[in-house]
This record gives structure tokens, C-alpha cells and sequence, in this order.
């Protein structure tokens, strides 16, 4: 690699990036409804998903959360199959430690068509397929 690149590079890996403007998205949850986060172009989504990994202890993010009467927030990851195992441990990983939080018990992974329970500590979470996901959530 040419030396002017490699030095950009690596000055760019060392800066410190800005802080941006501070911007609070408040959006009150309905029970039993999945919370979707969407609009036009700087409308608030990357702030409003930002702002729910920085809430969250741990820093970890799922592609969205439903809700539950009970208070509780049940998180849900989508991908089309579970049948790679590096796959399989990252979308089942994110709702895991999701539902270690107060208040989890249960979590979804949405699938083209598989199906299966998953035990993990504290709960179990449920390999559906979308066409069951949205029959189930309607």
C-alpha cells in the first residue's frame, strides 16, 4: 500500500469523531404492537435506534422489540435461514442477552421457513417462520 494512503488511513482510524447534536426520539410503546422507527431521511431513526443501544447496560441491539401487555419487552431478530452456524450464533445471541434484562423471557427469531424452540438461560427463544410471524402478530 502506498505510504500517503496508509497514512490517511491511519490517521482517520485515530481521530475522534463528533459528538453530533444532541436529540432526544420519545415514542410510547402500545402493548402487544412491535415498535417500528420509520419516516423520511434525517427524520430521527438512527437517532432513535442510537439512543435505545446506548439505554440498553450491555449495548445490544435487535431488530425490533413488541411490547407485552405485562411490561415486559419481547425482542425479535429476522434472517432468512439459521443454517450457517456463524448465523445462527449472532440472531440468537442478540435476543438472548435481550431477555437476560428485567422483564424477558421469551424472544423470536423470524426465519423464511424454519421452525424450532431454543432453550437459553432464562427463557427459550422461538425460530418462526414469517408467514407464522405475521399470521400470529395480526
Amino acid at each position: 500500500m502506498p505510504d500517503p494512503l496508509r497514512d490517511i488511513i491511519l490517521d482517520f482510524r485515530e481521530a475522534v469523531l463528533p459528538t453530533g447534536v444532541p436529540r432526544r426520539v420519545d415514542v410510547t410503546p402500545v402493548a402487544g404492537k412491535a415498535t417500528l422507527c420509520i419516516g423520511p431521511r434525517r427524520a430521527g431513526k438512527s437517532t432513535f435506534l442510537f439512543q435505545q443501544v446506548q439505554e440498553d447496560p450491555n449495548g445490544r441491539e435487535v431488530d425490533f422489540v413488541v411490547p407485552m401487555p405485562d411490561g415486559a419487552r419481547a425482542p425479535v431478530q429476522v434472517c432468512e435461514t439459521l443454517a450457517e452456524p456463524r448465523t445462527r450464533k449472532r440472531e440468537v445471541t442478540a435476543p438472548a442477552q435481550a431477555m437476560a434484562a428485567p422483564g424477558g423471557r421469551t424472544g423470536t427469531v423470524v426465519t423464511r421457513d424454519e421452525e424450532e424452540t431454543i432453550r437459553v438461560d432464562g427463557g427459550s427463544i422461538e425460530v418462526v417462520p414469517a408467514w407464522r410471524f405475521l399470521l400470529d402478530v395480526g
